[in-house]
């Protein structure tokens, strides 16, 4: 799963959080020049999912090897913009997932990041974040808007919404 973010719309925690939770091997893998995840995983200490760093241009290479080590889940986190990191994340991932809040701006942002899963022929997910639960029918607003656009194909608009528990919250910090 390569997870694209654009404007701080971070959801790669609490993704890779869940799937440890379930019992899942998961790998959370920083490729941001940031490191807010490698940041994030030096405060929990060895607690999962494991966290590793790793160069766009090496990224292929160590899903692969992570497939041989038994790896159920890897998450890629990358840069918030759709730039050679996101590519190569993209290339290696089979889901590219696209945190959107329920703004104009946001929805607008995400454009790049699907020309980019088209350009190298990768199914995408939005995932609404930080969505309160009176907010559905907001969500169902958005997604009506978005499948009226030409730019963006219903095909990639599967829309999820995310409910943290709170054993994902305690797995967060």
């Amino acid at each position: 799963l390569s997870l694209r973010r654009q404007r701080q719309m971070c959801i790669r925690d609490s993704l890779a959080a869940a799937a440890a939770l379930r019992g899942q091997k998961t790998m959370l893998v920083d490729l941001d020049p940031q490191g807010s995840a490698a940041a994030w995983a030096d405060l929990r200490g060895d607690k999962e999912p494991h966290v590793t760093t790793e160069s766009p241009a090496r990224v292929g290479r160590l899903v692969e090897e992570l497939k041989r080590q038994g790896y159920d889940f890897v998450v890629i986190d990358t840069p918030p913009n759709a730039d050679q990191h996101a590519k190569q994340a993209a290339l290696c991932a089979d889901l590219v997932a696209i945190p959107c809040r329920l703004s104009f701006l946001d929805l607008e942002a995400i454009g790049a990041t699907i020309d980019l899963c088209r350009l190298v022929k990768r199914q995408a997910r939005v995932v609404f974040n930080a969505v309160p639960p009176a907010a559905i029918r907001s969500i169902e607003d958005a997604a009506q808007a978005m499948r009226g656009r030409e730019a963006i194909p219903c095909a990639v608009m599967v829309l999820s919404l995310i409910h943290i528990s709170e054993p994902t919250r305690q797995a967060e910090i």
